[in-house]
């Protein structure tokens, strides 16, 4: 009988160390190798499982990885202009603007890039391509790298990037952050996330929404940008890709009326410091020309950006410096609207393409 069970002992014991596992434990993915004390293959201890792997930016953009000195065309487009800022400034670029210009302080590839502060309402770090230097088109394609500090927070706006054309009528498009908001989608002053939409403005005026998200801050990030046009009701496009990959779209919508031929390109841009009253000396805070003289600060500031009417608008931008709503140290609707900290956008290794 001794016998007989040791028998089975050992006749079972592969089997319950090689058994095949359950239902969706087998669907979903092999299981890791049993580890059973004492017992071991007679060739040293089981393999630890292998990490998991960090997943590496993807292809799917016409230019994804590449940079000015790294690239190839694809079939079809030709370069517009490309500039990692290690040269002269050539005709045409506009580099920095407002609140920036060619810095060491972080390139990300090379020696240079276009660095500046954020420190206000209005406040701009840029690179622009003016209008008349990227001809006619039927699509168009931006790509660039951009970098901003961590601790950069979010209130009204911020540009990630914008087209424009004077030719009658005018129209422009921008890619925007609207909005400073926390995690569960509700606005805040200084909120670390935001909204990303693409924007037409001028004859037509709408908002098509792309994501909402943790702006990307702290590293390097590659943004690339497709552009198709309206030609005919319902067929322009936009196509975002950030790190390769898909970010969001809108597609066969009405996103301009002209072929925006000599459009302006601009990569960065403009922050928006809002600041929001529902009253003004005990009445609504409108129309904008009923305020210039009499907005009751602070006590009429809203709690959150976007409630009420932007009493910026009340103020020329003469009066406060920087902006309207004024500088992040001393915002218009300080105590309810928290101070914030300056941050620094950097942006580098731009290529414009079209076909």
């Amino acid at each position: 009988m001794k016998g007989m069970t040791m028998f089975l002992s050992a006749l079972l014991c592969p089997i319950l160390i090689t058994g095949t596992p359950y239902g969706s434990m087998a669907a979903d993915s092999p299981p890791s190798p049993p580890v059973i004390k004492g017992i071991t293959s007679g060739k040293g201890p089981l393999p630890e499982p292998a990490p998991v792997p960090v997943t590496p930016p993807g292809n799917d953009g016409l230019l994804s990885g590449m940079i000015p000195g790294k690239y190839s065309v694809p079939s079809g487009w030709s370069i517009v202009r490309m500039q990692n800022f290690e040269g002269s400034q050539p005709e045409g670029e506009l580099w920095g603007r407002w609140s920036g210009g060619v810095s060491t302080t972080k390139p990300h590839d090379g020696n240079k890039s276009i660095g500046g502060t954020y420190s206000g309402d209005q406040s701009s770090v840029d690179w622009v391509l003016e209008k008349n230097f990227t001809g006619s088109f039927n699509e168009l394609y931006v790509s660039w790298y951009e970098y901003i500090e961590s601790h950069a927070r979010f209130n009204d706006e911020f540009f990630l990037m914008r087209l424009e054309t004077s030719d009658s009528p005018w129209q422009e498009i921008i890619i925007d952050w609207y909005w400073g908001m926390d995690a569960n989608e509700k606005s805040i002053y200084n909120g670390e996330y935001a909204t990303l939409y693409v924007v037409p403005q001028g004859v037509i005026s709408d908002r098509h929404h792309i994501k909402f998200d943790k702006p990307a801050s702290g590293s390097w990030v590659q943004w690339e940008v497709h552009f198709r046009p309206t030609v005919g009701t319902n067929a322009g496009s936009v196509w975002i890709y950030k790190n390769g990959r898909m970010y969001g779209s809108v597609t066969n919508k009405t996103v301009t009326t002209t072929n925006m031929a000599n459009a302006l390109v601009q990569i960065g841009g403009t922050y928006s410091l809002g600041c929001w009253a529902n009253t003004i000396s005990g009445k609504e805070a409108w129309p904008p020309e009923t305020c210039a003289s009499d907005i009751n600060l602070p006590n009429g500031c809203t709690e959150n950006p976007g409630e009420g009417w932007n009493i910026g608008a009340c103020y020329p931008i003469e009066r406060y410096s920087p902006g309207w709503c004024g500088s992040f140290a001393q915002p218009r609707c300080y105590p309810k609207q928290p101070t914030l900290s300056n941050f620094k956008r950097f942006i580098d290794d731009i290529i414009v393409m079209k076909r």
